[in-house]
């Protein structure tokens, strides 16, 4: 039986991210159907809400919302997914900061100060996606496993 999981991403770059993780992790598996979806933004009130359609979820044996932590996004909406069933994975406080600590660039500071350090340590923004392809192989993202959970729990989600 072939298992399907829908994500939710907050934006472009969620979205760029876990389609890259599919093209290296999935290939042409035919025991997993993995989905993207974009919220086009506006925080994690509305990654969850746009998550919470049903449009979006029907179909799906798991749906997950990964977003940024810094806007929007409190406890009341991590209890609303949870009740609801879907899987948070949330980039504290955004996804460069993220794709920082997974690349080995442990970063501090505001939303705003990671990405700018993001762009230049990778010469790209998040959301190009070929930024993904040149420093986020699939040997970068096995090593950073074991030290970021977040990067754990999608590669689970997705059955890797």
């Amino acid at each position: 039986m072939r298992r399907t999981v829908r994500i939710v991403c907050e934006g472009y770059a969620e979205e760029s991210f876990v389609k890259h993780m599919r093209s290296i992790y999935l290939g042409r598996r035919g025991n997993l159907a993995l989905s993207t979806r974009n919220a086009h933004g506006k925080g994690g009130r509305n990654v969850l809400r746009y998550a919470l359609t049903p449009s979006v979820r029907a179909g799906f044996d798991v749906v997950a919302i990964f977003l940024d932590s810094d806007t929007n996004w409190d406890d009341s909406q991590r209890k609303i997914a949870q009740q609801k069933g879907i899987h948070v994975l949330e980039s504290d406080p955004c996804l460069e900061a993220l794709l920082l600590t997974i690349a080995g660039h442990p970063s501090t500071g505001d939303s705003a100060n990671r990405k700018r350090l993001f762009a230049a340590k990778f010469g790209a923004e998040a959301h190009e996606a070929s930024v993904y392809a040149l420093h986020f192989e699939q040997a970068v993202l096995d090593a950073a496993r074991g030290r970021v959970p977040v990067l754990d729990r999608l590669l689970k989600l997705i059955g890797v």
